[in-house]
């Protein structure tokens, strides 16, 4: 399998990602309703066709004429936000606990299903093994991690490894005093029902 590389923060990595579903996105179309999940396929069938259509999510305007996000949209932000700019302190606490990380956010696509792409935080290495690693802040909710992933973060990861073509992935929650991180190893099964209902979901409902 073979995927096409985007540098991650350029104007083409902004533009690609538009319409497509992403790793972050696919578990609203697998998974509704579970934990860690975000949206449905419905709220993702609206997503795509909009933003294939150049319009603002929102306001079903062009996103030039969205002056302001409400509320909800701010505290989404700002979450986002937090993720992302706690990225390296993460990233430097699992390399004192040994792992070899190697962060790199540029999006790949998939080159058989090119609206289908994903943006992992990066790869790490322990044991020789190379994983997808994605990494999560949270900041409620803290319980779900302990046993494992949330299937969002599963389902996710799993879309990782599949645009990698990796074996495993290491989904890490960014929880005091150290990350506690799961692993998840790739399932042939899965994925090959998983990538068929997204097929089937751009098939039938988007096109």
């Amino acid at each position: 399998m073979t995927t096409q590389t985007i540098k991650h923060g350029t104007q083409e990595w902004h533009d690609a990602r538009k319409g497509k579903i992403t790793g972050s996105t696919a578990a609203a179309i697998l998974a509704p309703g579970q934990t860690g999940v975000r949206g449905t396929p419905l709220t993702e069938w609206r997503r795509i066709t909009q933003e294939l259509a150049g319009l603002d999510l929102e306001l079903g305007a062009p996103p030039e004429a969205d002056d302001a996000a409400d509320d909800g949209g701010d505290a989404l932000a700002d979450i986002l936000a937090w993720g992302s700019e706690s990225e390296r302190f993460h990233a430097e606490l699992l390399r004192k606990q040994g792992w070899q990380v190697d962060l790199n956010q540029d999006l790949r696509v998939d080159a058989d299903r090119p609206w289908l792409a994903g943006t992992p935080d990066g790869t790490v290495r322990a044991d020789g093994q190379r994983s997808v690693l994605e990494m999560k802040a949270p900041v409620h909710n803290f319980s779900v991690w302990r046993d494992e992933a949330p299937m969002g973060a599963r389902v996710q990861a799993a879309i990782y490894m599949h645009l990698l073509d990796l074996d495993s992935a290491v989904v890490s929650a960014l929880l005091p005093p150290r990350p506690r991180w799961h692993l998840v190893v790739r399932n042939d099964e899965w994925e090959a029902w998983a990538l068929d209902k997204l097929d089937r979901f751009r098939h039938d409902h988007v096109l």
